[in-house]
C-alpha cells in the first residue's frame, strides 16, 4: 500500500515538473454548449443561457486531467466553484461541466489541472422563446382577410414569448424590406414594420429569419436548442398579391338543349322535338297531364330558367370598382352585367336572361316523349354564348388572357 502511495506521487510529481516546463502541450481545439447549435473557439465568449441547463464541452490535449474549475467574475460579481460533470480520456481528452443559475455578466472560468490550466470566458445571457408571430395589418394591428396583403405596402409582424424584444428579424429573401425594425418592444411582444415586393400565394415566415446577439456575435434562433420550436403545422404564414384576376368558370347552369325526337310520325319529323323529357313528369314546374285516347295531345307554356354563369376572382387582391361582363353571341353582344366588387377569392353567380324564355311542351298519346312545339315565338334556342370580364380591359389584373369563355348552347348539356 506504501509503495503504490509512492509510485502515485512520484508520478504526479513527475507529471507536475514536466506540465510546469511544457504547460502539457495544452491546447483548447474546440467548447460547445449543448443549448447552441454552433461550436466556439478558445477566444471566444461562450452564451450562457439563464435558467436553463448548459452543458459546456471544452475539448482540447490535457483537459480530461481538469481537477478543479472555479468562475471569476470580470464585472464585480463574486467568484463560484464550478463542479465537472464529466471527462474524457487521452484518445479523447474533454471536460464537462454544467452550469444552470441566473447570474449576469462576464466570467473568466479557470480549468486547473496538475501543473497548468486553461482558461475561457463565458457570458450569461437572457433565455429567448417564440410562443407565436403573426402578420398584421399596421393600421390596426388585426389579421387581413384571407391573412393576404397587398405587395409594397407596410405589414405588421407581431412575436411573443420570452425575451422576444431581443430578437430582429432578417428575412433570408431578397423580397422583405425591413422599414421599422422595431414599432414597439417589450419582453413579451415585439412589433416589427416590414414590406413585401411580390406576389405570392404563400410566404412562410421561418425561425431561421429571427436573429440575436449573444456575446458580440450574432445567432440565429434556430440554432438556439433551448426552445421549444414552432410544430410544422403552425408555422406562420401571409399571402402578398398584386392585381386580381377574372375568369370565367366552365361550371354553368340553365342552357337550354334540344335533340332530334324518335316519334318521327308524329307531325311528320317537324315541329316537335325533344327536350329533356324527364322534366314533363318530375318538375312540378314544368308537368304535363298525362295525354289519353280521348285527348292525345297535351301542351303547357313553360318558362325556361335564365342561364347562370360563375366568375371567379382567382387572386386575393380585392376588387372594390365594378366590373363590367358582356354575354355575347360572336361580335354581337346579347347583354351586359355589372358586378359591383369582389373580394379576395370570391366566387359570383351571374344570371343572363334572355330576351324570350317562354317554351311550349307537348306530350302526345302515343309517344312517351315530351316535346317542344316549334312555334313562333317560342321556338327560340340557346347560341353557343362567349362571357367575357373586363372587355374594356378597364382593371388592371395578373392575367388579362384568361377573361372569356365560349358554351356552345346545343352541347353543354345542363
Amino acid at each position: 500500500m506504501k509503495r503504490s502511495k509512492l509510485f502515485l506521487t512520484a508520478a504526479l510529481l513527475l507529471l507536475s515538473l514536466l506540465c510546469n516546463q511544457q504547460d502539457c502541450f495544452a491546447e483548447v481545439t474546440s467548447i460547445t454548449n449543448s443549448l447552441m447549435v454552433p461550436s466556439f473557439t478558445s477566444g471566444s465568449r461562450v452564451p450562457i443561457f439563464k435558467s436553463r441547463p448548459n452543458l459546456i464541452r471544452v475539448s482540447g490535449s490535457w483537459l480530461d486531467t481538469t481537477n478543479d474549475i472555479d468562475g471569476e467574475g470580470l464585472q464585480g460579481q463574486p467568484n463560484f466553484n464550478i463542479g465537472i460533470t464529466s471527462k474524457g480520456n487521452m484518445a479523447n481528452p474533454y471536460v464537462e461541466f454544467t452550469l444552470n443559475s441566473d447570474r449576469t455578466g462576464r466570467y473568466r472560468v479557470r480549468l486547473k489541472r496538475p501543473g497548468g490550466e486553461d482558461v475561457i470566458t463565458i457570458e450569461y445571457t437572457d433565455h429567448i422563446s417564440i410562443a407565436s408571430t403573426q402578420a398584421l395589418t399596421m393600421s390596426n394591428a388585426t389579421p387581413a382577410y384571407l391573412d393576404a396583403f397587398a405587395i409594397n405596402t407596410e405589414i405588421r409582424l407581431r412575436i411573443t414569448g420570452t425575451n422576444v424584444n431581443q430578437l430582429s428579424f432578417k428575412p433570408l429573401s431578397a423580397n422583405y424590406t425591413i422599414s421599422t425594425p422595431s414599432i414597439s418592444a417589450a419582453a413579451t411582444k415585439k412589433d416589427i414594420g416590414y414590406k413585401y415586393s411580390r406576389k405570392v400565394d404563400k410566404v412562410s415566415i421561418q425561425q431561421s429569419e429571427f436573429v440575436f446577439t449573444a456575446c458580440g456575435r450574432e445567432f440565429k434562433y434556430s440554432d438556439y436548442k433551448g426552445n421549444s420550436t414552432w410544430n410544422v403545422n403552425n408555422l406562420p404564414f401571409f399571402r402578398a398579391y398584386d392585381k386580381p384576376d377574372f375568369l370565367v368558370s366552365d361550371v354553368v347552369s340553365g342552357i337550354y338543349n334540344r335533340r332530334q325526337g324518335t316519334c318521327g310520325a308524329i307531325n311528320n319529323n317537324g315541329n316537335i322535338m325533344i327536350e329533356r323529357p324527364g322534366r314533363c313528369d318530375a318538375d312540378s314546374a314544368f308537368r304535363l297531364a298525362n295525354p289519353t285516347a280521348a285527348n292525345p295531345l297535351v301542351e303547357k307554356e313553360v318558362i325556361m330558367s335564365d342561364v347562370v354563369f360563375t366568375i371567379i376572382n382567382d387572386s386575393y387582391a380585392p376588387q372594390l370598382a365594378p366590373i363590367t361582363i358582356h354575354v355575347k353571341f360572336g361580335i354581337n353582344i346579347r347583354g351586359t352585367i355589372t358586378i359591383n366588387r369582389m373580394i379576395a377569392k370570391e366566387v359570383k353567380q351571374i344570371q343572363f336572361h334572355r330576351p324570350e324564355s317562354r317554351k311550349i311542351l307537348v306530350r302526345h298519346f302515343n309517344c312517351s316523349q315530351c316535346f317542344e312545339k316549334l312555334v313562333a315565338p317560342f321556338d327560340w334556342a340557346d347560341e353557343s354564348y362567349t362571357v367575357v370580364v373586363d372587355p374594356a380591359n378597364e382593371v388592371p389584373e395578373n392575367n388579362e388572357n384568361n377573361n372569356s369563355r365560349t358554351f356552345a348552347g346545343t352541347q353543354t348539356l345542363q
